[in-house]
């Protein structure tokens, strides 16, 4: 969002308020993407850059348990920094992507 002065007023951007399957998340000092479950009890996350085969469930009582001692599991919606002018380039530098 841009300020009256043309300057971003937040340097951050949280991917999907509520977490739902698709949403992107942060758990484990990774991104991943939450998929459906069919059990309430389980959180089915793969990860943001893998395949259906590397996903992992994670127990929600276990995984609230633990938490307390390793932040780091807990699930917890992505955040990005928002682009900067120095960010955009020409369409060659995309196609080196």
């Amino acid at each position: 969002m841009l300020g009256s002065g043309g300057t971003h007023e937040n340097t951050q951007h949280t991917v999907g308020g509520a977490m739902e399957p698709g949403s992107i998340v942060r758990c484990r000092n990774r991104d991943w993407v939450l998929l459906p479950s069919e059990d309430d009890s389980l959180l089915w996350l793969r990860p943001l850059a893998g395949t259906h085969d590397d996903a992992v469930a994670l127990h929600k009582g276990l995984m609230e348990a633990v938490s307390y001692s390793f932040q780091e599991e807990r699930v917890q919606p992505s955040t990005f920094p928002l682009p900067t002018a120095e960010d955009v380039a020409d369409v060659t530098s995309a196609h080196l992507l």
